[in-house]
């Protein structure tokens, strides 16, 4: 047992890392598909390619092997459950990709990245392996500075709303500045980019947004992490604009 939850603490620990244009795109994911990319993440060796500016990474270090037992320790699922979450969770990859869009003087320009090159499964063994997509390692590593989210694996081991983790992910960009850790963080996004990063259904309104998104997310965030997020709407005329976040990092679970 002691074996079992040092091996979760271990990756739980693992850091999820990738720039702050993949926070802010749309993601495409189901809380299964959004587990598994995590931990791909997390396990991407980002200092082998802290220096990879500029080149291609080669195929071997691109490629990374999660464990249906990994899985399982990792979000407490039971084993063949897990296996099963990995080949159906992974399958659907070469459909999902994660999606930009700018305004431009003459419209809009959409960008769409496949999170993953290629799959291999071992079924014999259960572990599922695969290859990040090369337009999207270059979001995976540390070349931007600071400007990357992060946030420890275990911070979303207890999420079981897909928006409830972007939410999450939104609220981590601004958590790792050089404020004082005491220091209340404020997110201010636009109530068009939030419900984009969200993907909420574009027949919502935002009463709907509020009462299906925003406040289950905050519940199960403030629940789970122990970490008190406020909001308030910001409004242009009757219309609400803009939504605002206010948090303070618990230095204590180490969750950033």
């Amino acid at each position: 047992m002691e074996v079992v939850e040092e091996k979760r603490n271990e990756l739980s620990e693992l850091q999820v890392s990738f720039s702050h244009a993949v926070t802010r795109a749309a993601h495409g994911l189901t809380l299964v598909e959004k587990r598994i990319v995590a931990m791909f993440i997390a396990k991407f060796d980002n200092s082998k390619h802290r220096k990879a500016l500029g080149r291609v990474i080669p195929l071997q270090d691109a490629t990374i092997r999660i464990t249906a037992k990994e899985y399982s320790e990792t979000f407490d699922v039971d084993l063949k459950s897990s296996y099963r979450e990995l080949l159906n969770g992974t399958d659907k990859f070469f459909d999902r990709y994660w999606r930009v869009v700018q305004d431009t003087p003459k419209g809009k320009k959409e960008f769409k990245f496949n999170w993953l090159d290629g799959v291999v499964y071992h079924h014999g063994e259960g572990w599922v392996e695969a290859t990040f997509g090369q337009h999207t390692i270059p979001h995976l590593v540390f070349n931007l500075k600071d400007q990357y989210t992060k946030y420890k694996l275990k911070s979303t081991m207890a999420l079981t709303s897909t928006y409830a983790w972007r939410l999450w992910e939104l609220i981590a960009q601004f958590a790792n500045t050089k404020k004082p850790a005491d220091e209340e963080r404020l997110v201010r996004i636009s109530l068009d980019d939030f419900r984009y990063a969200m993907e909420a259904p574009e027949s919502y309104k935002y009463s709907q947004i509020r009462q299906k998104i925003i406040e289950p997310a905050i519940e199960q965030i403030s629940t789970q992490n122990q970490i008190n997020v406020t909001w308030r709407a910001i409004k242009k005329g009757r219309s609400v604009a803009s939504l605002e976040f206010k948090f303070k990092p618990c230095d204590q679970l180490n969750l950033f």
